[in-house]
């Protein structure tokens, strides 16, 4: 009865376990709120800056962009791949992710998402409040 009972506890032990993730992987609510400020960026970098000024690498200014995304959250880019990785592999923590983006890119005003061709936009101003450091 004693060896059972330890055996149930175990079992018990290990699937509260089986929950936790492991060091250094974001929890899925951080995980959410990065990777949707990395899908901003990146839209505000195609959108923007590269029809503003057709001068800018796409890629150097990609990753400047994650590269204060990732300091505004507090982590970095290793952290973000390790639990990129991670989550790719444990499709439901991943699909819960995803299907959380996609209700919250639903729920943005349509607005905020036209852009105006009429405006006309200040270029360097935008390029000066950009690369402001966080």
């Amino acid at each position: 009865m004693r060896a059972f009972i330890l055996l149930v506890s175990a079992v018990f032990l290990l699937a509260c376990n089986s929950n936790r993730l492991p060091k250094g992987v974001l929890p899925p609510e951080k995980m959410e709120t990065v990777l949707w400020d990395m899908i901003q960026a990146d839209e505000f970098l195609r959108n923007y800056m590269l029809t503003i000024d057709t001068s800018l690498n796409d890629t150097t200014e990609s990753i400047r962009m994650y590269e204060k995304v990732f300091r505004m959250h507090k982590t970095s880019r290793q952290e973000f791949k390790k639990s990129f990785d991670y989550y790719r592999t444990h499709t439901s923590l991943i699909k819960k992710v995803l299907d959380s983006l996609n209700v919250k890119s639903t729920q943005v005003p349509p607005e905020v998402n036209e852009s105006k061709p009429s405006e006309k936009i200040d270029s360097a101003a935008l390029r000066k409040k950009i690369r402001k450091p966080l």
